[in-house]
C-alpha cells in the first residue's frame, strides 16, 4: 500500500508553487487563503512573478 503524496502548497490566486514565493517562503495570509506575495493578496500584480527567476 503506498501513501497518497502531498500536495505542494500553491499561491492561492496565480498559483505560483511555495518553493519559489519570494521573501522567507512565509507568503502573505489574507482572508484564510494564503498568497506568495502582497500583490497576490490584494490582487493589484504578482511581485514575485514580476521579478523572475532568483539568479
Amino acid at each position: 500500500m503506498s501513501l497518497p503524496v502531498e500536495s505542494e502548497e500553491v499561491c492561492a490566486r496565480c498559483r505560483l508553487p511555495r518553493a519559489e514565493w519570494g521573501g522567507v517562503g512565509e507568503g502573505y495570509p489574507k482572508l484564510e487563503q494564503r498568497y506568495c506575495c502582497r500583490g497576490c493578496a490584494d490582487n493589484t500584480g504578482c511581485t514575485c512573478l514580476e521579478a523572475g527567476p532568483a539568479a
